[in-house]
Order: structure tokens, then C-alpha cells, then sequence
């Protein structure tokens, strides 16, 4: 299933094509050596100057890429997602979680002040959006995990829809408006909401769909975190 959304859609993919020209730029073996070398190093392509940083959290080994002259970070999934103004989603999906790393990662983020922050979905972050992105994204993990932790204690946390409700509710989710893109999707829902709607049901939305799918996701996570600590 494809989705756009109205936010970034046609620079959606800038920071791989970056990411990307980098691998290729170092040689494949290279590439993969600097991952494994200590947070803070510098690489030079050329005269571009990249610092490599560990943002690790998500998962053991993440690493965020900086271009300091720009003032401009590709951080992949390290410190979450955002999709519109007020939808950010927490990366504690399995197999791996550390929330140390994650708010270091994140901490990190803040003191650089970013001018551009590229995410790994739906495009970069900008100016002033970028810079309160870092206290964002730790807000929202923050009340995330206390509805799954709460959820849990109360044997609803297999309730997705009670999940869905609890977070719209205290994390002030505003849903986005994402549509499909691919026709034969685009057609196979048009007649599923019709049959739903001669039988009297609500239409289904695409974000509800994805958001519901996400919170199923991130159940995983945290069931996965904490049978383990």
C-alpha cells in the first residue's frame, strides 16, 4: 500500500538520494567501516565535510549523518517520525529499544540546532519546526509509553482501537490526511466503503488504517522491551 501526505511529498526521498550518494562516494566497504568508527568522526568527500554520530537508541548501532556548513542532519529513524504538525510517532518498535540512547540521541539533536532535520519518512523538518523537533520527540515517547505501560497494568493492551482513543486523547494526535495512491487500492477501498456504507458502517480512512497499524507496531516494541528488563 502507498500514501502521500500533503506535508513534504515531493522531497520525500532528497535525504536517501543523499544518504545513498555518500555509500557510493566512500566505496561499499568503507562506508560500512565508518559506522563501526567512533562517534564524532569527520569524512571528507571532496571538501564536503560530514560528521558521523552515534544516535543509537532505536537501534544499537544508529548513526546520524551532519553536515555542520549546512547546518543540516539526516538521522534515518533514530528519533522518531512526524507526519504533519502534531502526529510524531516514537521509534521504540522491535527488536531493539534503548531509552537512554533514544533521549541522548535526542539531546544531541537539540544542541546542534538544526536548520534541516531528514527523517526517514516524509521528508526533512525546517527552521524553527526542526529546532523544537528534539523536545517533541521525547514529549511524545514520553506519553506514548506511559499510555502502553498504563494499557498494560489495566490488560488492554492488545485493544487497539482503546489505544488509538487514549492517544488522540492525551497526546493530542491530530490525524493527517493521507490518500492512496495506487489505483487498484484507490478502487478496492471506494467498493469496500461502499459495502460498508449499505450496511451502515463509517468509511474507512487510510490514516486511521496506518495509525492503528503503527500503535499494533509499537505494542510489539514495548512487549518486547519490557519482558526483557
Amino acid at each position: 500500500m502507498r500514501m502521500t501526505s500533503k506535508r513534504f511529498c515531493s522531497k520525500r526521498w532528497f535525504h536517501l538520494g543523499v544518504i545513498c550518494w555518500v555509500v557510493l562516494m566512500l566505496g561499499y566497504g568503507a562506508a560500512f567501516a565508518a559506522t563501526a568508527r567512533q562517534d564524532g568522526q569527520t569524512i571528507d568527500l571532496a571538501g564536503l565535510e560530514l560528521k558521523i554520530m552515534d544516535f543509537s537508541g532505536h537501534c544499537a548501532d544508529d548513526i546520524a549523518i551532519y553536515n555542520e556548513r549546512k547546518k543540516t542532519i539526516f538521522v534515518g529513524d533514530s528519533v522518531g517520525y512526524k507526519v504533519e504538525k502534531e502526529l510524531i510517532f516514537p521509534p521504540f518498535m522491535p527488536p531493539f529499544w534503548n531509552p537512554d540512547g533514544f533521549k541522548s540521541a535526542a539531546n544531541a539533536l537539540k544542541r546542534l540546532e538544526c536548520e534541516r532535520i531528514c527523517l526517514a519518512h516524509f521528508g526533512c523538518l525546517r527552521g524553527a519546526e526542526a529546532r523544537n523537533f528534539p523536545d517533541d520527540t521525547i514529549k511524545a515517547y514520553e506519553t506514548w509509553w506511559h499510555v502502553f505501560a498504563e494499557a498494560d497494568r489495566g490488560g488492554k493492551l492488545d485493544d487497539v482501537k482503546y489505544l488509538k482513543e487514549t492517544l488522540i486523547k492525551e497526546a493530542d494526535l491530530v490525524i493527517p490526511d493521507l490518500e492512496l495512491t495506487k489505483p487498484s487500492m484507490i478502487m478496492m477501498l471506494g467498493i469496500i466503503n461502499r459495502f460498508r456504507k449499505i450496511f451502515g458502517k463509517k468509511p474507512i480512512k487510510v490514516a486511521e488504517v496506518q495509525l492503528e497499524t503503527i500503535i499494533g507496531w509499537l505494542t510489539k516494541g514495548y512487549r518486547t522491551y519490557t519482558a526483557g528488563t
